[in-house]
C-alpha cells in the first residue's frame, strides 16, 4: 500500500482475534502481514485468499481510520508455504515454530518449521546432521560469523555527505535517488553496478524514470545472479513488483533492459 505511518513501524494485535498485525515502512510504501491459514496440499504459486486481504484490511482501519485502508489501495499481495510438525488434529496455533530435521527413509532428511530470523543456525545444524549420517567430519561453521554479500559497506550519512564530489562528478548520468537505492539494497557491493557506470555510462539511466533502478543493476544481475527472466528480476532480484502498476509499457521496459544485459553477457 502506500505510506501510511510517515515512517513509523507498528506491532498490532487484530481485533478479530488477538493475532499479531505488523505495519511496516517499506521504500516509501507499507507492508501490512502477516496471516496464517493451514494448507494440506501445496500449490506452485500461494496468493493471499480475499478473506486474509479482507482481515489485514479491516485490522489496519481499526488502528488507522483516517487512512481508511481499501482493496484499490493494496499495490502488490504475497504469501508463502512453509511447512510444520505436528498430527492431523493438532490445531494450528499449538503447532510448534521451532525447526526440526526429520528422517523420513535412511538417508532422506527433510527440514520441518523454522524461521528465516534463524536461518543461519537452522543451516548449519543441518549441514552438522548431514556431516553425522554420511560419518564425514564437518568443520567449524561459521555461518554466524560471515557477512552477507555486500556487508561493510560505507555509513549512508557519512557516504552521502561526500558524495557529491566523490560520485556525481565522476557518473553525472546518476542521481541521488539511484545511488541510495544502490547503496541501501547492496551495501558494498553497490561498487559493482558503480563499475558499470564506469563501463558503459548509458547504463546509469532509470529503466523506468519513476524508480531507480538502472541498466547497470540489470547487468550485474544478469551476468552475476543468473537472472533469467523478467520476472526474475521484478519478483525475485529486486522490489519492483512491490511498488505496484507493473503494466504492459513497464514490463517492455524491463525485457529491454534484460535483453541488453544478455546482449553484452558471452554464453555460459
Amino acid at each position: 500500500m502506500s505510506r501510511r505511518t510517515n515512517g513509523h513501524a507498528l506491532l498490532l494485535h487484530a481485533p478479530q482475534d488477538g493475532r499479531v498485525v505488523f505495519v511496516l515502512p517499506f521504500k516509501g510504501r507499507t507492508l501490512l502481514g502477516t496471516t496464517e491459514v493451514e494448507m494440506r496440499s501445496a500449490v506452485d504459486q500461494p496468493e493471499p485468499s480475499p478473506e486474509e486481504v479482507d482481515y489485514l484490511l479491516k485490522c489496519s482501519r481499526h488502528f488507522l481510520p483516517q487512512e481508511r485502508a481499501e482493496t484499490s489501495d493494496i499495490l502488490h499481495a504475497f504469501a508463502g508455504l512453509r511447512t510444520l510438525p505436528g498430527g492431523d488434529d493438532t490445531p494450528l496455533g499449538r503447532l510448534s515454530r521451532e525447526a526440526s530435521i526429520e528422517e523420513d527413509a535412511p538417508g532422506l532428511l527433510t527440514l520441518v518449521g523454522g524461521k528465516l530470523t534463524s536461518h543461519r543456525a537452522t543451516a548449519a545444524s543441518l549441514v552438522d546432521r548431514l556431516g553425522d549420517r554420511l560419518d564425514r567430519p564437518v568443520r567449524d561453521c561459521d555461518t554466524l560469523r560471515a557477512g552477507y554479500p555486500g556487508a561493510g559497506g560505507p555509513e549512508m550519512n557519512e557516504y552521502f555527505a561526500v558524495a557529491e564530489d566523490l560520485i556525481f562528478k565522476k557518473y553525472p548520468q546518476a542521481d541521488l535517488g539511484v545511488l541510495r537505492h544502490l547503496l541501501g539494497n547492496y551495501g558494498s557491493r553497490h561498487l559493482e553496478m558503480l563499475r558499470e557506470f564506469d563501463r558503459a555510462p548509458e547504463s546509469a539511466r532509470r529503466i523506468e524514470e519513476r524508480f531507480p533502478f538502472t541498466q547497470a543493476e540489470v547487468n550485474v544481475l544478469v551476468r552475476d545472479e543468473w537472472a533469467t527472466s523478467v520476472d526474475d528480476l521484478v519478483l525475485r532480484r529486486t522490489y519492483r513488483i512491490f511498488l505496484g502498476d507493473f503494466d504492459d509499457p513497464a514490463r517492455r521496459a524491463w525485457q529491454r533492459a534484460l535483453d541488453q544485459a544478455r546482449s553484452g553477457i558471452p554464453a555460459r
